[in-house]
């Protein structure tokens, strides 16, 4: 089966890497994690996103909500610790 979380997450990195479609990147991972508020990839998505754009205030906080809420999780740990 399809990874479609892999791939949307892929399309807003690419966004994000775009002069002129960073802002739409942002919103677009914003309305992820709004719709999927119980899933860990929209957060990482969103923090990766923020970090690729320079607010790294915003990505260390991000990476860190994703560390407390899914403690189960080995990847949002750990780069809760580089953030």
């Amino acid at each position: 089966a399809p990874d479609h979380a892999q791939a949307r997450a892929q399309l807003i990195q690419a966004l994000g890497e775009l002069p002129d479609s960073a802002e739409r990147a942002r919103e677009a991972a914003l309305a992820w994690c709004t719709e999927q508020p119980d899933a860990l990839r929209p957060r990482l998505a969103l923090a990766a996103l923020d970090f690729q754009q320079g607010r790294y205030e915003e990505a260390s906080a991000g990476y860190a909500d994703a560390a407390r809420l899914f403690p189960q999780e080995p990847a949002p740990q750990r780069l809760a610790l580089v953030a």
